[in-house]
């Protein structure tokens, strides 16, 4: 039984000559595996046009930049990332949130945060300001 709950699972199935997927789980039970080719949607306000979802598919899972001085991952896609929709939701055709638009490059290029990335900045961030914030509180 144990045997077909890990052949179920996407990351025991994926190729380790498959340098060109990137894995992501935002929780121990939830895997996305982000493949080339896949059909994503972005979803947001651009330009101010509420309830805008927009479609590309993923040209690179595993694009990596310079932002900052810091090595950065993003989900590269071709689909529109305009003021409004940045910050919004990259999902899958199955309905996950498998990144955040983050910004547009070029006409037909975008990146978007994988996931998992944001949520651990967010933890990050959360667990900090409540450090301080405990800090304040006692002094």
């Amino acid at each position: 039984d144990n045997e077909d709950n890990n052949n179920n699972n996407p990351s025991n199935q994926q190729s380790q000559s498959d340098s060109h997927v990137l894995v992501t789980s935002s929780s121990s039970s939830s895997v996305t595996t982000v493949r080339h080719g896949e059909f994503v949607a972005a979803l947001g306000a651009p330009l101010e046009l509420e309830n805008t979802v927009t479609v590309g598919i993923v040209s690179n899972p595993r694009r990596q930049c310079r932002h900052d001085h810091h090595q950065m991952t993003y989900i590269q896609t071709d689909n529109s990332c305009h003021v409004g929709n940045s910050g919004g939701p990259l999902v899958n055709m199955d309905g996950k949130v498998i990144g955040i638009s983050a910004k547009k490059v070029a006409d037909g290029i975008s990146y978007s945060i994988p996931i998992d990335d944001a949520v651990i900045s967010l933890r990050r961030a959360f667990f900090t300001n409540a450090s301080t914030q405990n800090k304040v509180e006692s002094a």
